[in-house]
């Protein structure tokens, strides 16, 4: 034998040590040299066992409503504004204007022409934030006249739609008689103005009972592993009690950072972290809320304790008759 090969064991003497030992022999040097199995300068992920997310949720506000308004309305766009601003509503500073398919004069001629299509309002859910389409269309017509005075009628309808589902949510048509006048333009104004109040405002009671009692959420949640995950706790949002829209607004990867939005009904901080602790692939919750006190302010039994998840108690509209 060389020198090299003196220091190893004859194969006569390996065969002489009892087997338990030698076993023990090869978990000692996997003990002693461990394997790194992480590439050199590699960050090994965490282990979804050990996440501790962190949630910041903001009340934002209630639903935001974008106007869609024919030619006779639009000019009373501050009005219709006025009576969904007196109950939180929030809304988009500039009516759109209704397809000209919807002008008044085509549809005085051809009714079936009324009525807006669930592309158009899918159309603007894609370009808009908004919770809510109010869509006012009015037609008018004269009366018969006394002397030189003249009479007109004005019919309006009011719809209010969900841009995401299509749905219809309120439908309400007003008529109403105008002032009599000289002036044929403000004999028509008055009847239009009179019409679109009135039907405004019984669509602004239909919607309070359908859904008057949502909050718009934004919730900034830390430590999501991956798409997955992410997906996991959209699919675990939806499933709560009181929720109805959960959208992403973003979503980080490297600093593994996803923002939501989350429409449902209000609820205290309690119930909040209990929901989250629920968070699935997540340890532990740290929330950090951020109230909406006006809101808070004019409709604090939302956020009693024993308060139902979905309830239209409303305070009245400060402008309502």
């Amino acid at each position: 034998n060389s020198a090299g090969m003196s220091s190893f064991p004859a194969p006569g003497l390996l065969r002489s040590v009892p087997p338990f030992l030698l076993i023990r022999a090869l978990f000692a040097v996997g003990v002693l040299f461990p394997v790194d199995a992480t590439a050199e300068g590699e960050i090994a992920p965490p282990s979804l066992a050990e996440l501790r997310a962190t949630v910041r949720l903001t009340e934002v506000c209630r639903l935001r409503t974008l106007l869609v308004l024919d030619s006779y309305a639009l000019p009373h766009e501050g009005l219709i504004a006025g009576r969904l601003t007196d109950i939180d509503f929030r809304v988009f500073p500039h009516a759109r204007p209704a397809p000209s398919r919807l002008d008044p004069g085509v549809i005085e001629k051809d009714a079936r022409a009324a009525g807006i299509a669930p592309e158009e309002l899918q159309k603007i859910g894609a370009e808009t934030p908004a919770d809510l389409v109010f869509f006012v269309t009015v037609a008018s017509r004269e009366k018969t006249r006394l002397g030189d005075f003249q009479l007109h009628e004005a019919t309006a309808t009011a719809q209010l739609f969900s841009p995401r589902t299509g749905e219809m949510l309120v439908s309400c048509t007003a008529r109403r008689d105008g002032a009599r006048d000289l002036d044929a333009v403000a004999a028509r104004r008055s009847a239009i103005e009179g019409a679109v109040d009135v039907a405004t405002r019984e669509a602004v009671v239909g919607v309070l009972e359908k859904a008057g009692r949502l909050v718009v959420h934004q919730a900034v949640i830390t430590d999501v592993a991956d798409h997955g995950h992410l997906l996991a706790i959209i699919e675990h949002m939806l499933r709560l009690p009181g929720i109805h829209h959960v959208r992403q607004i973003s979503h980080d990867t490297t600093i593994r950072q996803t923002v939501l939005e989350i429409i449902g009904s209000p609820r205290t901080d309690v119930v909040w972290r209990a929901h989250l602790e629920k968070l699935p692939r997540v340890r532990a919750v740290d929330l950090a809320s951020l109230p909406d006190e006006n809101l808070r302010r004019h409709y604090p039994s939302w956020w009693s304790t024993g308060a139902p998840a979905d309830t239209a108690g409303e305070r009245a509209p400060r402008s309502a008759p």
